[in-house]
Protein backbone atom coordinates (compact mmCIF):
# COMPACT_ATOMS: atom_id res chain seq x y z
CA UNK A 1 0.00 0.00 0.00
CA UNK A 2 2.82 2.42 0.79
CA UNK A 3 4.18 1.56 -2.35
CA UNK A 4 1.04 2.40 -4.05
CA UNK A 5 0.94 5.82 -2.68
CA UNK A 6 4.29 6.59 -3.41
CA UNK A 7 3.32 5.71 -6.95
CA UNK A 8 0.44 7.93 -6.51
CA UNK A 9 2.50 11.22 -5.12
CA UNK A 10 5.12 10.79 -7.46
CA UNK A 11 2.47 11.02 -10.64
CA UNK A 12 0.90 13.97 -8.86
CA UNK A 13 4.38 15.95 -9.01
CA UNK A 14 4.43 14.89 -12.56
CA UNK A 15 1.25 16.79 -13.11
CA UNK A 16 2.01 20.42 -11.01
CA UNK A 17 1.88 23.42 -12.97
CA UNK A 18 5.38 24.96 -12.89
CA UNK A 19 4.16 28.36 -13.37
CA UNK A 20 4.11 31.26 -16.25
CA UNK A 21 6.95 30.33 -18.56
CA UNK A 22 8.36 33.16 -20.61
CA UNK A 23 6.91 33.34 -23.99
CA UNK A 24 8.73 34.21 -27.56
CA UNK A 25 5.81 36.66 -28.58
CA UNK A 26 6.08 38.93 -25.17
CA UNK A 27 9.80 38.83 -26.05
CA UNK A 28 8.53 39.96 -29.69
CA UNK A 29 6.04 42.60 -28.68
CA UNK A 30 8.13 44.15 -26.03
CA UNK A 31 10.85 45.00 -28.90
CA UNK A 32 8.36 46.27 -30.96
CA UNK A 33 6.67 48.44 -28.33
CA UNK A 34 10.03 50.21 -27.89
CA UNK A 35 11.02 50.72 -31.18
CA UNK A 36 7.42 52.20 -31.73
CA UNK A 37 8.03 54.55 -28.66
CA UNK A 38 11.39 55.30 -29.38
CA UNK A 39 11.50 55.52 -33.49
CA UNK A 40 7.41 56.78 -33.32
CA UNK A 41 8.34 60.22 -34.16
CA UNK A 42 10.72 59.47 -36.90
CA UNK A 43 8.14 56.95 -38.09
CA UNK A 44 5.55 59.54 -38.26
CA UNK A 45 7.91 62.12 -40.15
CA UNK A 46 8.26 59.76 -42.76
CA UNK A 47 4.94 58.96 -43.50
CA UNK A 48 3.69 62.69 -43.54
CA UNK A 49 7.00 63.30 -45.61
CA UNK A 50 5.99 60.14 -48.04
CA UNK A 51 2.50 61.43 -48.64
CA UNK A 52 3.54 65.46 -48.87
CA UNK A 53 5.92 64.53 -51.39
CA UNK A 54 3.29 62.00 -53.16
CA UNK A 55 1.03 64.85 -53.77
CA UNK A 56 3.39 67.16 -55.94
CA UNK A 57 4.21 63.89 -57.62
CA UNK A 58 7.90 64.45 -56.23
CA UNK A 59 8.38 60.64 -54.53
CA UNK A 60 11.25 59.83 -56.63
CA UNK A 61 13.04 63.56 -55.68
CA UNK A 62 12.20 62.62 -52.11
CA UNK A 63 14.09 58.92 -52.51
CA UNK A 64 16.99 60.62 -53.70
CA UNK A 65 17.45 63.11 -51.40
CA UNK A 66 17.03 60.38 -48.78
CA UNK A 67 19.40 57.92 -50.29
CA UNK A 68 22.13 60.72 -50.54
CA UNK A 69 21.50 62.03 -46.78
CA UNK A 70 21.23 58.51 -45.29
CA UNK A 71 23.47 56.64 -47.22
CA UNK A 72 27.04 57.32 -47.34
CA UNK A 73 26.16 57.13 -43.45
CA UNK A 74 24.52 53.53 -43.53
CA UNK A 75 27.47 52.36 -45.70
CA UNK A 76 30.20 53.78 -43.12
CA UNK A 77 28.48 52.19 -40.30
CA UNK A 78 28.67 49.05 -42.28
CA UNK A 79 32.05 49.11 -42.79
CA UNK A 80 32.26 50.10 -38.60
CA UNK A 81 30.13 47.20 -38.23
CA UNK A 82 32.33 44.62 -40.01
CA UNK A 83 36.02 46.21 -38.49
CA UNK A 84 34.19 45.97 -34.70
CA UNK A 85 33.12 42.60 -35.72
CA UNK A 86 36.81 41.42 -36.43
CA UNK A 87 38.32 43.52 -33.48
CA UNK A 88 35.75 41.15 -30.98
CA UNK A 89 36.56 38.16 -33.01
CA UNK A 90 40.42 38.81 -32.18
CA UNK A 91 39.37 39.64 -28.63
CA UNK A 92 37.76 36.12 -28.33
CA UNK A 93 40.60 34.59 -29.84
CA UNK A 94 43.42 36.24 -27.75
CA UNK A 95 41.10 34.96 -24.53
CA UNK A 96 41.52 31.61 -26.12
CA UNK A 97 38.15 31.58 -27.11
CA UNK A 98 35.39 31.74 -30.27
CA UNK A 99 32.23 33.16 -30.39
CA UNK A 100 30.77 29.41 -31.63
CA UNK A 101 31.40 28.49 -27.94
CA UNK A 102 28.73 30.67 -26.95
CA UNK A 103 26.24 31.31 -29.41
CA UNK A 104 23.44 33.49 -27.32
CA UNK A 105 26.47 36.04 -26.55
CA UNK A 106 27.33 35.91 -29.96
CA UNK A 107 23.71 37.01 -30.98
CA UNK A 108 23.57 39.79 -28.25
CA UNK A 109 27.00 40.79 -28.96
CA UNK A 110 26.78 41.53 -32.83
CA UNK A 111 23.88 43.42 -32.49
CA UNK A 112 25.45 45.43 -29.92
CA UNK A 113 28.20 45.89 -32.26
CA UNK A 114 25.70 46.91 -34.82
CA UNK A 115 23.81 49.13 -32.89
CA UNK A 116 27.55 50.92 -31.77
CA UNK A 117 28.67 50.62 -35.06
CA UNK A 118 25.25 52.93 -36.43
CA UNK A 119 25.80 55.60 -33.63
CA UNK A 120 29.76 55.84 -35.02
CA UNK A 121 28.53 56.21 -38.26
CA UNK A 122 25.80 58.56 -38.22
CA UNK A 123 28.23 60.68 -35.63
CA UNK A 124 31.56 60.93 -38.02
CA UNK A 125 29.87 60.98 -41.77
CA UNK A 126 28.24 63.97 -42.71
CA UNK A 127 26.30 62.37 -45.58
CA UNK A 128 25.83 65.68 -47.40
CA UNK A 129 29.70 66.39 -47.68
CA UNK A 130 30.64 62.66 -49.29
CA UNK A 131 28.10 63.80 -51.92
CA UNK A 132 29.62 67.24 -52.41
CA UNK A 133 32.74 65.91 -52.87
CA UNK A 134 31.75 63.25 -55.82
CA UNK A 135 29.46 65.73 -57.46
CA UNK A 136 32.27 68.38 -57.56
CA UNK A 137 35.04 65.85 -58.91
CA UNK A 138 36.63 67.55 -61.05
CA UNK A 139 35.59 71.24 -60.32
CA UNK A 140 39.16 71.84 -58.87
CA UNK A 141 40.81 71.42 -62.21
CA UNK A 142 39.24 73.60 -64.25
CA UNK A 143 41.24 75.91 -66.65
CA UNK A 144 42.01 79.54 -65.00
CA UNK A 145 40.89 78.34 -61.83
CA UNK A 146 41.67 80.45 -58.62
CA UNK A 147 43.97 79.82 -56.60
CA UNK A 148 45.00 80.83 -53.28
CA UNK A 149 48.62 82.56 -53.04
CA UNK A 150 49.49 81.17 -49.80
CA UNK A 151 49.23 77.01 -50.66
CA UNK A 152 48.09 77.19 -54.34
CA UNK A 153 44.76 75.12 -54.18
CA UNK A 154 41.66 76.18 -55.59
CA UNK A 155 38.63 76.86 -54.54
CA UNK A 156 37.34 73.04 -55.21
CA UNK A 157 39.09 72.00 -53.02
CA UNK A 158 38.06 74.21 -49.80
CA UNK A 159 34.77 73.31 -50.62
CA UNK A 160 34.52 70.21 -51.67
CA UNK A 161 37.94 67.95 -50.95
CA UNK A 162 39.21 69.54 -47.70
CA UNK A 163 35.63 68.81 -45.85
CA UNK A 164 35.41 65.23 -47.25
CA UNK A 165 39.15 64.96 -45.95
CA UNK A 166 38.36 65.81 -42.10
CA UNK A 167 35.33 63.29 -42.49
CA UNK A 168 37.39 60.53 -44.03
CA UNK A 169 39.69 61.38 -40.99
CA UNK A 170 37.50 61.46 -38.38
CA UNK A 171 36.09 58.37 -39.25
CA UNK A 172 38.92 56.76 -39.50
CA UNK A 173 40.15 57.83 -35.73
CA UNK A 174 36.89 56.64 -34.48
CA UNK A 175 37.31 53.70 -35.94
CA UNK A 176 40.68 52.84 -35.33
CA UNK A 177 40.03 53.93 -31.43
CA UNK A 178 36.86 52.09 -31.19
CA UNK A 179 38.09 48.63 -32.64
CA UNK A 180 40.89 48.75 -30.36
CA UNK A 181 38.84 49.58 -27.43
CA UNK A 182 36.77 46.76 -28.67
CA UNK A 183 39.24 44.37 -28.92
CA UNK A 184 40.89 45.58 -25.68
CA UNK A 185 37.41 45.26 -23.88
CA UNK A 186 36.80 41.56 -25.29
CA UNK A 187 40.10 39.95 -24.57
CA UNK A 188 40.40 41.14 -20.82
CA UNK A 189 37.04 41.04 -20.25
CA UNK A 190 36.84 37.31 -20.96
CA UNK A 191 40.44 36.65 -19.42
CA UNK A 192 38.82 38.23 -16.33
CA UNK A 193 35.85 35.85 -16.58
CA UNK A 194 37.72 33.09 -17.02
CA UNK A 195 40.09 33.31 -13.92
CA UNK A 196 36.62 34.45 -11.89
CA UNK A 197 35.49 31.08 -12.99
CA UNK A 198 38.66 29.11 -11.89
CA UNK A 199 38.33 31.29 -8.34
CA UNK A 200 35.58 29.84 -8.08
CA UNK A 201 37.65 26.51 -7.39
CA UNK A 202 39.25 27.54 -4.75
CA UNK A 203 38.66 23.97 -2.95
CA UNK A 204 40.65 22.29 -6.20
CA UNK A 205 43.95 24.47 -5.41
CA UNK A 206 42.67 27.90 -6.39
CA UNK A 207 44.06 30.74 -8.43
CA UNK A 208 45.66 34.25 -7.44
CA UNK A 209 42.71 37.11 -9.60
CA UNK A 210 45.92 39.05 -11.97
CA UNK A 211 44.67 42.52 -12.08
CA UNK A 212 47.65 43.13 -14.77
CA UNK A 213 45.75 41.99 -17.73
CA UNK A 214 43.65 45.25 -17.52
CA UNK A 215 47.08 47.09 -17.81
CA UNK A 216 47.25 48.34 -21.56
CA UNK A 217 50.98 46.81 -21.73
CA UNK A 218 48.92 43.18 -21.74
CA UNK A 219 46.75 44.83 -24.97
CA UNK A 220 50.10 45.50 -26.73
CA UNK A 221 50.75 41.92 -27.18
CA UNK A 222 47.82 41.26 -29.50
CA UNK A 223 48.88 42.08 -33.34
CA UNK A 224 45.31 43.67 -33.74
CA UNK A 225 46.20 46.51 -31.20
CA UNK A 226 49.27 47.49 -32.45
CA UNK A 227 47.62 47.68 -36.21
CA UNK A 228 45.01 49.83 -34.90
CA UNK A 229 46.98 52.11 -32.88
CA UNK A 230 49.30 52.53 -35.61
CA UNK A 231 46.63 52.95 -38.01
CA UNK A 232 45.37 55.76 -35.59
CA UNK A 233 48.35 57.87 -34.87
CA UNK A 234 48.93 57.86 -39.41
CA UNK A 235 45.40 59.54 -39.53
CA UNK A 236 46.40 61.62 -36.40
CA UNK A 237 49.23 62.87 -38.28
CA UNK A 238 47.71 63.55 -41.60
CA UNK A 239 44.74 65.61 -39.73
CA UNK A 240 47.74 67.54 -38.33
CA UNK A 241 48.73 67.92 -41.85
CA UNK A 242 45.08 69.15 -43.21
CA UNK A 243 44.40 71.31 -40.05
CA UNK A 244 47.25 73.56 -41.51
CA UNK A 245 44.75 74.77 -44.49
CA UNK A 246 42.48 76.03 -41.34
CA UNK A 247 44.83 79.36 -41.01
CA UNK A 248 43.63 80.57 -43.90
CA UNK A 249 40.48 81.29 -42.00
CA UNK A 250 41.75 82.55 -38.95
CA UNK A 251 40.54 86.13 -37.54
CA UNK A 252 42.73 88.62 -36.02
CA UNK A 253 40.64 92.04 -34.91
CA UNK A 254 39.88 93.01 -38.81
CA UNK A 255 41.94 90.49 -40.26
CA UNK A 256 41.35 87.13 -41.75
CA UNK A 257 43.33 84.67 -42.93
CA UNK A 258 47.66 83.54 -42.63
CA UNK A 259 49.62 86.14 -40.38
CA UNK A 260 53.26 86.21 -40.16
CA UNK A 261 53.26 84.16 -36.95
CA UNK A 262 51.48 81.54 -39.26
Amino acid sequence: MRAYTGEQELLRMDYIDPGPRPRRWLILFFVAAMVILLGGRWLAGIAIDWQWWGEIGQRDTWLAMLAYGTGPALIAALLVFAVFFVAHARGLKAADTSLSDHPMYARLSALALLLLALMVGLATVDSWTVVRFFGGTGAADLPGAWRDPVFGRSLGFYFFDLPFYGVLLRTVLALSLGSAFVYWLTARGWILSKQARELGNFGEGGVAFDFRSLQLGAALEGRFFRIAAGVFFLALAARFYFDRFDLLFEEHGALVGVDWVD
